[in-house]
């Protein structure tokens, strides 16, 4: 396709706005218009590209009734059926074309997207490979090495995703999008040393690239080398003193080092420069919170969700600060609008129910427990509390029973739930099955038998719980 294909800036041209009108002019009055293959082309790609699909269906009815063989045109078809979600017709069509020419590269890169839009990556990933080592345009070569990180990425395929980025990077040693592709890829894969080795050559190669020195920075803060991270942080702001991200992060690993005056005034420094920042109004807050100045851990956790309404991280301050204050009855408000902002995390909903139960809320802290718990029924310590609860709250040592009985179904090898399930039939009096767990829990794991003692050191004197205990020693 020609070398303007989606250029949006072109779109906007007098001209290209009187061919389109031309065009629509044509559906509305009925009255056929001459177009050449070229205007044709442009229309199809304009038609393509803002996903409007009748328009589209019709100047490419038009332009095969006029070009039938135009490969251009049947490569077009197969982007609008992969539009229209008909994947298998429109490789049908790009099949055909490839068996006529296999090393077109038009062909093989949207081979590329509906293989990869079927879920079928390393088809795809085979198809763009084919057509990068056929074309020498590095344009090209830029366009088809990004539709083969989105389908690597999707496939999860992380380490030949940095081999990638690096050869967007020898085109062009400015791409941010590699820059941090590869320095992603490297925290997820968690080879940030080898990733630091990288990085620091880099700013050999290109030292006055701000993002190289994030990057760089972002590699040693994963690493937990604070004061590394801190340094090259400085780099990156020698370069681009109000680079915002950076002063963020360098933030942060003052904080990491539980230097909260220094991080107070780098947080600072970023309101100079945007007062509207969010994010570092949330770290002010934090940094109160750990100097113990509640009140201005409130103001500043306040100020952020001023500006982001739904920045749960700020509410989730205001929770920690009024807790710390015994006004459990709003820190309950905070957690409720976390919860609205998002219902799926489970943390929250403990959180909840640890507040509703130092409020005597139980019936509405037994909802919070069993939601927390029906996000992530693979917390063992959860279940414990959850039991807790209920003797606690409700002197019903049988629920607390049963509710580990069903943390079993769960963690069926969790010796930490079968001493406590344990425990609790001895309290009852059962001894036949508290003894069957106390040997279950012992044939996985005897060195943490003290956890059962640590919630009730009365078993430690009765004679039959140390008889079965005997026979593991």
């Amino acid at each position: 396709m020609k070398e303007d294909d989606f250029n949006f800036e072109s779109w906007e041209s007098d001209d290209f706005i009187k061919l389109i009108n031309r065009f629509e002019d044509m559906i509305k009055t009925d009255n056929f218009i001459y177009f050449d293959s070229d205007e044709l082309e442009d229309i199809i790609d304009y038609y393509l590209n803002t996903e409007q699909i009748k328009q589209c269906s019709i100047a490419i009815k038009i332009a095969l009734t006029q070009y039938p063989d135009n490969e251009i045109f049947l490569i077009q078809k197969a982007l609008f059926l992969q539009l229209t979600n008909d994947t298998g017709n429109a490789l049908k069509i790009l099949e055909s074309l490839f068996k006529q020419n296999p090393e077109n590269i038009d062909v093989l890169s949207a081979m590329g997207d509906i293989l990869h839009q079927q879920g079928k990556y390393n088809p795809a990933i085979k198809k763009y490979e084919k057509a990068l080592s056929l074309t020498k345009d590095n344009e090209e070569k830029e366009t088809i090495l990004e539709q083969l990180l989105a389908t690597l990425d999707e496939a999860g395929l992380h380490n030949k995703m940095i081999l990638y980025f690096k050869s967007l990077l020898e085109i062009n040693s400015n791409n941010n999008f590699a820059i941090s592709g590869i320095a992603n890829c490297y925290i997820l894969l968690e080879k940030e040393e080898e990733g630091i080795v990288y990085f620091n050559n880099l700013t050999d190669t290109i030292p006055y690239n701000t993002l190289v020195w994030f990057c760089l920075g972002n590699l040693y803060l994963c690493l937990n080398l604070y004061e590394k991270a801190i340094e090259t942080y400085d780099f990156a702001l020698a370069i681009e003193p109000t680079f915002i991200s950076a002063l963020i992060k360098k933030g942060v690993s003052y904080s990491s080092l539980n230097n909260d005056d220094e991080a107070i005034a780098v947080f600072e420094e970023i309101i100079k420069i945007d007062e509207q920042e969010s994010m570092a109004y949330n770290h002010l807050g934090y940094c109160y919170f750990a100097k113990k100045n509640y009140n201005d851990a409130i103001k500043y956790f306040s100020k952020a969700i001023f500006y982001n309404k739904e920045m749960t991280d700020a509410h989730l301050g205001l929770v920690y600060c009024y807790i710390e204050q015994d006004k459990y009855k709003i820190a309950l408000t905070h957690i409720n609008k976390i919860i609205e902002l998002n219902a799926d995390t489970d943390d929250i909903w403990f959180f909840k129910a640890f507040i509703e139960e130092e409020l005597n809320e139980n019936e509405e802290a037994d909802k919070s427990y069993r939601k927390s718990l029906e996000l992530n029924p693979y917390n063992e310590m959860r279940w414990i509390s959850y039991s807790e609860f209920h003797i606690d709250n409700f002197d019903e040592l049988n629920s607390a029973i049963l509710i580990l009985l069903e943390a079993i179904e769960y963690l069926s090898k969790s010796y930490i739930i079968m001493y406590r399930l344990a425990a609790y039939y001895f309290e009852k009096g059962s001894y036949n099955e508290g003894s069957k767990w106390l040997h279950n829990a012992l044939s996985i794991n005897k060195e943490n038998l003290k956890t059962m003692f640590e919630y009730n050191s009365s078993l430690e004197d009765d004679p039959k719980i140390n008889s079965i205990i005997n026979q593991y020693l």
